[in-house]
């Protein structure tokens, strides 16, 4: 089984009082009404990039440490966001 982890800023938008997240190395940008409603939605998208890329032969976008990009976002939430694959290439969890 293969494991990717991504660092994800977490974003207040006042204006529609929602939560965006950004998983910033792969251009991956969701939002949702609460922290877990975008979590979960950056959390698909993740799933069908990786799904996408091993479907396709595509070289995989390595992630910036989470201590780096937490330093670079200091007053922002930080959550990493996980994929697995079995050795098969299907999203596992």
């Amino acid at each position: 089984m293969q494991k990717f982890v991504y660092p994800a800023v977490v974003y207040h938008d006042e204006m529609s009082n929602s939560y965006v997240m950004s998983i910033e190395d792969l251009y991956i940008v969701c939002s949702g009404d609460t922290v877990e409603d975008a979590h979960r939605n950056v959390q698909d998208s993740l799933n069908r990039y990786i799904k996408g890329t091993i479907q396709y032969g595509l070289d995989f976008v390595e992630p910036t440490s989470f201590n780096e990009v937490r330093q670079k976002y200091p007053k922002h939430l930080v959550m990493l966001v996980e994929c697995n694959v079995d050795d098969k290439g299907n999203i596992v969890g």
